[in-house]
């Protein structure tokens, strides 16, 4: 019986911990310095909401992730999936071309910074058979911000989807695949790292998608 009792009483005290926690975490998420995730929430609907600060490194995107900022060399980036593409680059003869300045670097994840050039530049290099695909970058902004682009001369994008060539499930109507979720997934990936990107084509004559990231802590340029 006591035994039972002091169960009983142990499990009640640490329901009670629960719930203070718990209540101390939403007060803090109304404040605004923390996001609160409902914890009775099925994963694909759990969302938080965390307002970006640049000055973080572990930051929480809207859909989850947790980015791990650091400076980081941009041209040895593109260089290395450049290589990574090459099997792809060679099989369409599709010409890759590394136009970031070497001494250019930026603020952010590593691993979605990598995905947001690799999505754009295989995405180029698909419509861009026998052609030329060139990714560069250059500094922009008074805050440092660094402006990089994916530029091709391939079949370029209908006028028609340039309004929402950016949206989940959007389709290539000549060659019937999905388009929508890679490039939303760039935007969502931008957005996390408080940018924008952009996209310019004339049909026939190629695209050309920019998109801006943080600059290293501290830099200040002139407005572009």
């Amino acid at each position: 019986m006591i035994k039972v009792k002091r169960k009983v009483a142990f499990q009640g005290e640490a329901h009670k911990r629960r719930n203070a926690a718990k209540a101390a975490r939403v007060k803090l998420a109304q404040s605004g310095r923390i996001p609160f995730v409902p914890q009775d929430c099925s994963s694909t609907r759990r969302q938080t909401f965390c307002t970006i600060r640049a000055k973080d490194t572990h930051l929480q995107t809207e859909i989850g992730l947790k980015l791990q900022c650091r400076v980081l060399d941009l041209w040895p980036l593109v260089e290395s999936l450049i290589r990574d593409l090459l099997p792809v680059s060679v099989a369409s003869q599709t010409n890759l071309i590394n136009a970031v300045p070497y001494d250019l670097a930026i603020y952010g994840d590593a691993s979605l910074v990598n995905r947001i050039f690799k999505i754009l530049t295989a995405n180029a290099i698909k419509y861009t058979e026998g052609g030329e695909v060139k990714i560069g970058a250059h500094e922009c902004g008074k805050d440092g911000t660094v402006e990089c682009w994916v530029r091709d001369n391939g079949q370029g994008i209908p006028e028609s989807m340039l309004d929402k060539v950016f949206d989940k499930g959007e389709t290539d109507a000549q060659n019937n695949e999905g388009i929508g979720l890679g490039l939303a997934i760039v935007k969502t990936f931008t957005e996390a790292h408080g940018g924008h990107v952009f996209v310019e084509s004339t049909y026939g004559s190629g695209a050309e998608f920019r998109f801006s990231l943080p600059g290293p802590p501290g830099n200040a340029l002139p407005a572009c």
